[in-house]
């Protein structure tokens, strides 16, 4: 009777083994399945050391990111003469904090928020003809905030088996909320006359793909950008802002050195869809505007230190910088977290 008790305990665990080895092996191979599932939600290593967005416009990734960065830029405009009434050339100090968020790894969206930015202009013209101003006031800089810039993406690999590939569309949009303003004394009445620079929304929907073969990725952008905005008055004199339309393209490349280095470059076309009043708006026609941007990247674990330079190769870059509040040359440090 003793030995009968003491095979029945035996004998149920054995019992009990069985029944449980087949869930075990199943949910064995359920983990297994699902490893390649959490591999693959893991940001792969050439997206980590895609080229930088910088404004003007800018370039967007394939790779949907959660972020947050600071930028510091300084941009030159040897240029201002496709603005009405004004002539001379300009330079902007901007700061900003922005960042995106991931979402079910095909969507990302986007918001930058401005700091400061000063911009001093040196006019080589009053603004009016009209008004008889100080020359001390021909050198001017005014303090401001910039402008609020939102975003959002959708993107996802493409059934190509022998390299990563991804395509989407995105769209961008650049709120006006600058408030830079330049004061001038009308020392034939001792009145202040106030000059605005033109307050443009951006709208920017695009065409996106980009993957990479080994270290080496490719970023590809196609799509319009429309500004438009309100009308401006300078004295009593009505200023029309019109809307512009243009074509926009970036063709990027990216290289990963090593873990802690990469370098990257990128061609952007700007091309004018239509025309505008060729007197209040002289330069501001058939724009066919080339920048080249190269870059560093500086990779020490989560953060990421950028260094770009921004460099119009064609006359057209001066007035599409100048619209744009980004410059015909400008430089870009830019520090950001990552939280993939």
């Amino acid at each position: 009777m003793n030995n009968g008790r003491r095979r029945c305990p035996r004998a149920a665990l054995l019992l009990l083994v069985s029944l449980l080895a087949p869930v075990a092996a199943a949910r064995a191979d359920e983990s297994e399945e699902e490893a390649p599932a959490d591999d693959d939600d893991v940001i792969p290593t050439w997206a980590e050391a895609a080229p930088p967005g910088v404004d003007a416009p800018q370039l967007r990734n394939v790779e949907p990111r959660t972020r947050v960065y600071l930028d510091g830029t300084i941009a030159q405009t040897p240029d201002l003469s496709s603005l009405p009434y004004i002539g001379g050339k300009g330079r902007n100090l901007r700061g900003a904090l922005g960042g995106s968020v991931r979402w079910r790894r095909v969507f990302q969206f986007d918001l930058e928020l401005p700091a400061a930015q000063a911009t001093t202009l040196d006019l080589q013209m009053m603004p009016n003809p009209a008004i008889l101003i100080d020359a001390s006031e021909l050198h001017q800089t005014a303090l401001s905030i910039g402008d609020v810039r939102l975003g959002a993406q959708w993107t996802d690999l493409l059934p190509i088996e022998s390299i990563p590939v991804r395509a989407g569309f995105g769209l961008r949009v650049r709120v006006p909320t600058h408030t830079t303003t330049f004061q001038f004394t009308n020392l034939n009445d001792g009145s202040l006359n106030t000059y605005a620079l033109p307050y443009y929304v951006h709208v920017e929907p695009t065409f996106l793909i980009g993957g990479a073969i080994g270290d080496l990725s490719f970023v590809m952008n196609q799509g319009a950008l429309l500004l438009t905005g309100p009308d401006g008055e300078l004295d009593g004199i009505p200023i029309v802002v019109p809307n512009i339309y243009f074509w926009d393209a970036h063709y990027a490349v990216a290289y990963r050195l090593a873990k802690v280095l990469a370098l990257s470059f990128e061609v952007n076309t700007t091309f004018q869809l239509n025309g505008l009043d060729p007197v209040m708006f002289p330069k501001v026609n058939h724009v066919r505007a080339v920048s080249l941007i190269p870059a560093v990247q500086i990779h020490l674990g989560r953060y990421r230190i950028d260094a770009v330079a921004r460099v119009g190769v064609t006359r057209g870059a001066d007035p599409v910088g100048l619209l744009g509040f980004s410059g015909t040359r400008s430089a870009i440090l830019r520090l950001s977290r990552s939280f993939d």
